[in-house]
């Protein structure tokens, strides 16, 4: 089994240490970098896999580029300085146009995958439990969609999530649901990679502070979540995601309207999933960057 993983990571323009304050039980970038790459477990990997692995990095420095080059099998550069985005000024559609995010997606297609290949992508901020990262692969294998590690928070505090859902699966002892948010950190086999690449492109049509799935409601703001509607809509493909999770994003909780919350709950202060001790599986494995 041929396991490409896409690794995703950044520096920061004129920032002495990369760290932008947005993520927990961290100290620092480097702390947090090593800790959630050895939460991958990659020696423990199954004997089938072959692994190739790129770090994909945004505005590096040399020691930060020395360091991913002692851990990943190739390092792609970029200095786009954000993330995807749908629109310039909010005005024009731009979907696709630009950002790290499409820098990647070009370069996985330049990679020239074979359907059947594994392809992962992950940020750096990504904590996995005990042999989570092989379960992750083993069902990206198994299901016919994609594949994302972690069981966000927004299934339970969005109200804006999918109103019913078929079915909640069981594989390799895992409850899996189908799930509309993701945060571009998913993985599955690249034949649905090639199906969707036409989908990442289309924009949200914005004309100022105006969009057209805020008058109909048929779509929401989120691109993420656009993405994984339409897929779904048109080509049937779907987003899996596990039960408890199998990773989690070290992430404080993002600013959210409260028009796509549900009413009277309480704001979390970050983006901890249930069913796991977290902070318990960071300090056993947690490595100072001193």
């Amino acid at each position: 089994m041929n396991v490409f993983l896409y690794y995703r990571t950044y520096w920061g323009k004129n920032n002495p240490t990369g760290w932008l304050g947005k993520n927990i039980l961290a100290n620092s970038k480097m702390e947090m970098v090593r800790t959630c790459i050895k939460s991958m477990e990659i020696e423990k990997f199954e004997s089938s896999i072959i692994f190739y692995s790129i770090a994909c990095v945004d505005n590096s420095v040399p020691e930060y580029t020395s360091f991913l080059e002692s851990k990943f099998d190739e390092v792609f550069h970029t200095n786009e300085g954000l993330d995807i985005t749908d629109s310039y000024k909010g005005l024009f559609p731009i979907w696709g146009m630009h950002g790290a995010l499409v820098k990647l997606i070009n370069l996985i297609k330049s990679k020239n995958h074979k359907p059947d290949d594994i392809v992962l992508i992950i940020e750096d901020d990504y904590l996995f439990i005990e042999n989570g990262f092989q379960k992750w692969i083993n069902a990206c294998c198994h299901f016919k969609g994609f594949v994302s590690p972690y069981d966000h928070p927004f299934s339970y505090y969005r109200n804006d999530m999918f109103l019913k859902i078929k079915s909640i699966e069981i594989y390799n002892n895992i409850h899996w649901r189908e799930s509309t948010c993701n945060t571009s950190v998913l993985g599955g086999k690249y034949e649905y990679f090639n199906k969707t690449k036409f989908f990442r492109k289309i924009p949200r049509l914005v004309f100022g502070p105006i969009y057209l799935e805020r008058i109909f409601g048929a779509e929401l703001p989120s691109i993420d979540v656009l993405f994984y509607r339409r897929i779904r809509k048109y080509l049937g493909i779907k987003l899996y995601s596990p039960i408890p999770g199998l990773a989690q994003h070290l992430s404080k909780w993002p600013n959210v309207s409260e028009n796509h919350l549900k009413s009277n709950i309480d704001i979390p202060k970050n983006e901890l999933s249930p069913g796991r001790d977290w902070e318990k599986r960071y300090a056993s494995l947690s490595i100072s960057d001193k």
